[in-house]
């Protein structure tokens, strides 16, 4: 998904980006509100975690709260998932974007946060939020749930690279 806006960026000139999952549906006016909570240098997503110096599925909020848009207190998330999110495009313009080890080619979403959060830039949260589609085909191919191990493991090996989470 980073090389196809990246390959936009190219061809057209693209400020920011939302990018969206197969597993969302999206309100009438859900794009224009996420557009205009866009900032420079900013990654902004309704999902996210602080992980405290704890396991990747022991962060803060807790899953229900953010489908729910609870725990409002917490407005700068360590790790931002892309699903439903609005982020300035430098950030593929940057070389570290794609410098992703192969071995966690998969784990893009936890990268883009390491990225982010090594080059100065933001990851906050939004309360514009998508329908979340949850249904047997969505949850079937879902990669969370056959990666549970991996993220972990990789985020053990972010923080050695000092991210500091």
């Amino acid at each position: 998904r980073f090389l196809h806006i990246r390959q936009a960026m190219n061809n057209y000139h693209i400020d920011f980006a939302i990018i969206i999952d197969d597993d969302e549906a999206f309100g009438k006016h859900y794009i224009e509100r996420l557009y205009s909570e866009r900032r420079p240098k900013v990654y902004r997503s309704w999902w996210g975690r602080v992980f405290n110096g704890g396991k990747y599925f022991e962060g803060d909020p807790p899953p229900q709260a953010l489908n729910m848009g609870k725990r409002i207190d917490i407005k700068q998330f360590d790790y931002a998932g892309p699903g439903g999110c609005i982020i300035d495009t430098g950030i593929f313009s940057m070389k570290a974007t794609y410098m992703i080890p192969l071995k966690f080619i998969q784990l893009d979403d936890l990268w883009i946060s390491y990225v982010v959060a090594m080059s100065g830039w933001r990851a906050l949260r939004t309360l514009v939020r998508p329908i979340f589609i949850k249904d047997a085909k969505s949850e079937s191919v879902a990669l969370w749930t056959n990666l549970k191990n991996e993220k972990d493991e990789f985020l053990n090996y972010l923080r050695a690279g000092g991210w500091k989470v």
